[in-house]
C-alpha cells in the first residue's frame, strides 16, 4: 500500500503536471510560429485535437493507464501465487495460460488500437464543423458527423466485453481444474478457499492487464503524434534569409512590387 501511494503521487501529482506543461509548451510554441501555409493547408479540426484529445490521453489516460496497468500485473503474479496453494500441480496449466493470454492480447490489442485510433481521427471533422459555424442546412451533417464520431466509442466497450467472456471461460477452465485437483489430492480446506477465493477475481485482473495497456499505448501514441507535429512544422522565423536589409533600412516609406506571385497549394 504504501509502494502503491507513492507511486500514485509520483504519477498524479509530479509527472503529469511537468509533462502536460512542457508539450502544451512546446506544440503551442510550434503552433505559434508556423506559418501562414501551414494554416491554409491544415484543419483547424486537427490542431484543435491536439489540444483537446491527446493532451487529454497524456493528462488523464496515461498516468491512470501506467497505474492500473502496473497494479494489475502485480496482483495477477500474487493471485497466481495463491491459487498454487490448493495444489502445485496446477503450475502445469500456467504455461499454457500465458501462451493463450498472449494470442486473445494480440488479437485484442489490433483491434482496440485500431478503434482508438479512429475515435481520434473522427472528432476531428467535427470539431471542424462546429469552428466554422453552425447553420439551420448544417444540422443533417453535424448529426452525421457525431454519429460517425460516436461508432468507435460505442464498439471499443463491446470488444472489451468479448475480452472479458473470453477470460472468464478461462477462468472457469482453472477453476475445474483446481476443484478436481483439491478434491484428488485431500488438499486443505483453508488452501483451496484461499486459491477459489483468488480465483474469483483472477478474470478481472486479467482482463484488465489488457484493458490498461492498451490505453497505456494509445497514450503514448498520442506523445507519438505531438513530437510528430513539432517535428514536421518548420517554424516561420528561421535562422537564415534569403534576402538581408541594411541596417539603415527602410530609406523611405514606400513598396514596390517586382515580379510577385502567390497561389494555394
Amino acid at each position: 500500500m504504501i509502494a502503491l501511494f507513492l507511486l500514485g503521487t509520483t504519477l498524479l501529482i509530479v509527472s503529469v503536471k511537468r509533462a502536460g506543461a512542457n508539450l502544451h509548451q512546446s506544440i503551442l510554441t510550434t503552433l505559434i510560429q508556423a506559418p501562414l501555409s501551414f494554416f491554409t493547408n491544415t484543419d483547424t479540426g486537427i490542431v484543435t485535437n491536439l489540444f483537446s484529445q491527446d493532451l487529454n490521453l497524456i493528462d488523464t489516460e496515461l498516468p491512470d493507464a501506467l497505474l492500473n496497468t502496473q497494479f494489475c500485473v502485480f496482483q495477477s503474479i500474487g493471485q497466481a501465487a495463491v491459487m498454487l496453494t490448493s495444489s502445485a500441480y496446477l503450475a502445469i496449466s500456467y504455461p499454457l495460460l500465458g501462451g493463450f493470454l498472449f494470442l486473445v492480447q494480440r488479437f485484442y490489442m489490433r483491434t482496440s488500437r485500431q478503434l482508438r485510433l479512429l475515435d481520434l481521427e473522427t472528432k476531428s471533422p467535427l470539431y471542424f464543423h462546429l469552428k466554422t459555424g453552425f447553420l439551420p442546412d448544417d444540422f443533417q451533417k453535424n448529426a452525421q458527423l457525431v454519429n460517425s464520431s460516436q461508432r468507435p466509442a460505442y464498439l471499443l466497450p463491446m470488444i472489451q466485453e468479448w475480452l472479458n467472456l473470453v477470460l472468464n471461460m478461462i477462468v472457469m477452465v482453472i477453476a475445474v481444474v483446481m476443484t478436481s485437483l483439491a478434491v484428488r489430492l485431500h488438499s486443505s480446506t483453508a488452501f483451496a478457499g484461499a486459491s477459489l477465493y483468488s480465483l474469483m477475481s483472477f478474470g478481472d485482473t486479467l482482463s484488465g492487464t489488457v484493458i490498461f495497456y492498451t490505453k497505456l499505448e494509445t497514450s503514448i501514441s498520442a506523445i507519438s503524434r505531438l513530437k510528430s507535429f513539432n517535428e514536421s512544422v518548420t517554424p516561420e522565423d528561421r535562422e537564415y534569409e534569403d534576402i538581408i536589409p541594411g541596417e539603415e533600412w527602410p530609406q523611405h516609406g514606400t513598396v514596390e512590387l517586382k515580379g510577385v506571385s502567390a497561389k494555394y497549394k
